[in-house]
C-alpha cells in the first residue's frame, strides 16, 4: 500500500496546550510516531489534541485546520486501541480534498486495517463484522488485514464494491471456521 511513496518532508507532531497539560500526552506522543511509518506520504506538521473523555468519539480529525489536527479521547484506552484510533485518523488526512483515498469512514477503516490491522489488532468500528469477531479480533486480525489489502487492490482494477467485498469475504471465512468439524 504504502510501497515507493516517499514523504516530501518528515511527519512531525506539535502538542497542543490541553495536551501538554494532560497526564496523556505523553503516552499519545509515542503511540502517533509509532503509526506514522505506516503514513510515508503523510509530510509536514500535524497537530495532537484531546478530545473530552464525554466524547462520544474515539477520534476526530480536522484535516482543513492548517497544520491538521488529530484529537483522541483521553481515557485509559489499550496500546492497541489508541494505536488503531490513530491509524483511522491518519487516513482522514489522506481523504479527499487533500489526497485519493475515498472519503467515508467504512473506506478509512479499511485503508487503516490495510496498514497496520495485524500490528494494532483492534475490531474497526464502521465495517460490518459476523457476530462475536470482535471480541477474538486478535486471532482474526491478520485475514482482515491480507483480505483489506486484497479489497484494496480490487479497488485499483475498478472494483467499487469492495468494502462490500472484505465484509463478504471475511464473514465466509468465519462461515467456514464455524462450520469446520471440531469447532
Amino acid at each position: 500500500m504504502t510501497d515507493g511513496i516517499t514523504p516530501a518532508a518528515p511527519l512531525r507532531f506539535r502538542p497542543t496546550r490541553r495536551l501538554e497539560r494532560s497526564p496523556h500526552g505523553e503516552r499519545l506522543l509515542e503511540a502517533a510516531l509509532e503509526v506514522a511509518p505506516a503514513f510515508p506520504e503523510l509530510a509536514g506538521e500535524v497537530r495532537l489534541d484531546l478530545l473530552p473523555s464525554s466524547s462520544r468519539y474515539r477520534g476526530l480529525t480536522f484535516a482543513l485546520e492548517r497544520p491538521p489536527r488529530v484529537a483522541v479521547r483521553p481515557h485509559s484506552r489499550t496500546p492497541i486501541a489508541l494505536r488503531a484510533t490513530l491509524a483511522h485518523e491518519f487516513v482522514h488526512l489522506l481523504q479527499p480534498p487533500h489526497g485519493d483515498i475515498p472519503g467515508g469512514e467504512r473506506s478509512c477503516d479499511l485503508y487503516a486495517m490495510a496498514r497496520v490491522g495485524s500490528r494494532y489488532p483492534h475490531p474497526p468500528a464502521y465495517l460490518r463484522l459476523p457476530r462475536g469477531l470482535a471480541r477474538a479480533w486478535a486471532q482474526w486480525a491478520p485475514l482482515a488485514q491480507t483480505l483489506a489489502r486484497e479489497s484494496l487492490e480490487r479497488r485499483e482494477a475498478g472494483e467499487r464494491r469492495y468494502i462490500v467485498d472484505w465484509e463478504r469475504r471475511l464473514r465466509d471465512a468465519a462461515k467456514d471456521v464455524a462450520t469446520t468439524p471440531g469447532n
